[in-house]
This record gives structure tokens, C-alpha cells and sequence, in this order.
């Protein structure tokens, strides 16, 4: 490795901190939304016909500021995210709007009219799998193999069985 890159390499403490903060992050929105939506009277009793509308405007907001503060942290430790070759344009459209856009819509429509927060990060987790799906297709290097395949099919029983509410029906299963 040349030292240019060495220098950009980060230590393996700050890895391990990173991914205890990223996880403690991405574990509490679920709970968050719904405190969020219940303090900022955010209801379909208050909204009637517009209620989804509010709350998609209010993720979309959400959105828009951590993709604000993603900007200045960049900028803040002297990083360059846009410097990606113009061909790799498109695939992070692409993957932008599928994994992340679509994804997060879906989810968090379907967040709004599940109860539990359990059962909306069961729901959330789900998504870890179609973007596996979906990076088969968009690139080259990351194609399906049968051990991939084997660990998406055993991930997402996991996700069947912890939806298991001792119902009699398949429909039981995913009763949110």
C-alpha cells in the first residue's frame, strides 16, 4: 500500500465505533417516528384525507437534512463524496432510488400503520434483502451465488419465523 493510502485508512477502533454508532442510529428511528409523529400531532384523526401526505412530507424533510449534514460532515473531514467517475453517476441513481427512495417510502408508510416498533424493524430489516437482490443486476461484481442465495433464504425465514403469532393460517404470520 502506498502511503498516500495508508494515511487514508482509518484505525480499527474507529471502525468498531462507527459501526456501534451507526447501529445505535439506525435502531431507533422506528421508535422515533412515532414519537416524532404523536408530539408533532401528526394523526388521521387531525389530517383526515391528507394524513399520509403530512407524513411523507415530514420523512421527506427528514431526509433532506441528513442529507445536509452527510454534506457538511464530508466537508468537515475533508472528504470528497462527489468525486466518483461519470459513469458511476448512474449506478448511484439508480441504487438511490431503488434501494434507498423506494425503499424508505414503502417502509415508512407501512411504519405509520403498524403498531409495533418490534414489527417495524422486522419490516426495516426486510429491505437488506431485496437490495441484495437488486445489486445482482446493477453490478457486475456482485452477483448471486448459491451460498449468497442460501444465506437470503435462511435471513429472510428468520424474518417469517419472528413474525410467528401462533395463528393457524399463513396469513396469521404477518398479522402487523
Amino acid at each position: 500500500m502506498t502511503d498516500a493510502l495508508k494515511k487514508n485508512v482509518p484505525k480499527a477502533t474507529t471502525i468498531a465505533a462507527a459501526a456501534v454508532i451507526a447501529n445505535i442510529i439506525w435502531g431507533t428511528p422506528f421508535k422515533l417516528i412515532k414519537v416524532m409523529n404523536n408530539e408533532m400531532k401528526i394523526s388521521p384523526e387531525i389530517f383526515g384525507n391528507h394524513y399520509l401526505g403530512q407524513v411523507l412530507a415530514t420523512i421527506s424533510l427528514r431526509f433532506f437534512i441528513a442529507g445536509i449534514m452527510t454534506l457538511i460532515f464530508a466537508k468537515f473531514i475533508k472528504q470528497n463524496i462527489f468525486n466518483i467517475k461519470k459513469r458511476q453517476w448512474r449506478e448511484v441513481i439508480i441504487m438511490g432510488l431503488l434501494s434507498t427512495t423506494a425503499a424508505y417510502f414503502f417502509f415508512n408508510i407501512a411504519n405509520v400503520n403498524i403498531t409495533s416498533t418490534i414489527n417495524s424493524t422486522i419490516l426495516a430489516q426486510s429491505t437488506i434483502f431485496f437490495a441484495a437482490i437488486l445489486a445482482h443486476f446493477a453490478y457486475k461484481n456482485d452477483k448471486l451465488t448459491p451460498i449468497k442465495v442460501i444465506g437470503l433464504v435462511v435471513g429472510f425465514m428468520g424474518l417469517i419465523i419472528s413474525q410467528l403469532t401462533g395463528g393457524v393460517r399463513l396469513s396469521d404470520m404477518f398479522s402487523f
